[in-house]
């Protein structure tokens, strides 16, 4: 479970760039 979760976040993250970058400053806030 724990493995696939990221996964899909990642291929999530790669199809939407700015969903990455929000993600990404929030991980920095």
């Amino acid at each position: 479970m724990i493995e696939a979760a990221p996964q899909p976040f990642f291929l999530f993250g790669l199809a939407d760039p700015f969903s990455l970058m929000a993600m990404l400053m929030q991980l920095l806030s």
